[in-house]
């Protein structure tokens, strides 16, 4: 027994030390209607703080630690299993572009996109436009300013304009994209949709280390785009995957909101449920997953233009074409 005393008392001031710090990394701010900052504190918590524990302060960090894990793997498995009920009851409903795996399109050859980009106008340059949707802060702005200029801005953005992508075909086909960013606000809600006319390709964002904007692409983005128009197909895009490897995100995910990064299967089982024409993961800080974004961008508006999805994807299509 005093050699367990002793013990315990040598636990003592570690574990009390790591709680505290704990117990301050987990706290988080939550949106008010006034300047004043205020933070809140998960209820797992509070057996924990203001020192209320005496004694078995050892057991107590292992016990609370492994509740955390528990709670972190409860609640993705939650995440996965609403994302099968929903791609379930998403699967009768029919859509001009069902979900095409991202390998499949950027395994195609340049001799076959070649092909369809030849029934693009030769003469004068084939102008189409990319708009960008999602909440706010998942990477719109910075991901359309590394697209269009190379490098990661080092300031904040509130959004990025008159930004083009350029590429010439064989000589004579010219194509550009212009990339259209947009606001994510509600109460921009009607001026949003006014960027929206003339759109040849949607890109649907979210952040990989914030499950509200993943779960806003299903509840509130898709269903802006398909009210817009149901025959514009819609990439899925995950940003900022360098996050899952970074400590401090995954540390704040893991104590504030016992979650983790968005994993690859969710994003794309989230792209399958919502009809998206497929899904691909970039950062910009790193600038990953840009160069395959570039070449779905440019083949998707070929495609769509010349009607090749249906053609080089048969089994995807769901309607008859008449031409």
């Amino acid at each position: 027994m005093a050699r367990l005393t002793t013990e315990d008392a040598y636990w003592r001031n570690y574990v009390l030390t790591t709680l505290n710090e704990l117990i301050k990394r987990a706290q988080y701010r939550i949106p008010t209607n006034t300047f004043t900052k205020m933070c809140k504190i998960d209820d797992f918590y509070i057996p924990y703080t203001n020192n209320t524990i005496q004694k078995d302060f050892k057991r107590c960090l292992i016990h609370l630690k492994r509740q955390m894990n528990e709670k972190v793997d409860n609640n993705m498995k939650n995440t996965t299993k609403k994302l099968s009920s929903l791609q379930r009851s998403e699967k009768s409903n029919k859509h001009e572009f069902p979900f095409i795996n991202a390998p499949q399109l950027l395994n195609l050859t340049d001799n076959v996109i070649n092909q369809y980009a030849t029934r693009l106008n030769h003469s004068t340059p084939n102008k189409f436009k990319v708009t960008f949707n999602g909440e706010g802060s998942v990477g719109k702005s910075s991901l359309i300013y590394v697209l269009n200029h190379g490098v990661f801005p080092d300031y904040w953005m509130f959004r990025t304009d008159g930004a083009t992508l350029n590429k010439t075909l064989f000589s004579t086909v010219n194509i550009e994209i212009s990339l259209c960013d947009t606001i994510a606000q509600e109460e921009y809600e009607k001026l949003r949709v006014l960027s929206y006319p003339e759109t040849d390709l949607f890109l649907l964002c979210f952040d990989v280390s914030n499950l509200d904007s993943f779960w806003k692409v299903y509840d509130y983005w898709i269903h802006e785009i398909r009210n817009f128009s149901t025959t514009i197909p819609t990439l899925l895009i995950a940003c900022k995957t360098d996050l899952r490897r970074d400590t401090n995100t995954v540390q704040r995910l893991k104590e504030q909101h016992f979650l983790s990064p968005i994993t690859h299967s969710m994003g794309e089982a989230l792209a399958k449920t919502c009809h998206c024409l497929s899904y691909l993961e970039t950062s910009s800080l790193d600038k990953c997953g840009l160069e395959d974004l570039i070449t779905v961008l440019f083949r998707s508006v070929i495609l769509k233009a010349t009607h090749g999805f249906q053609k080089l994807f048969p089994q995807h299509s769901n309607r008859c074409m008449l031409q």
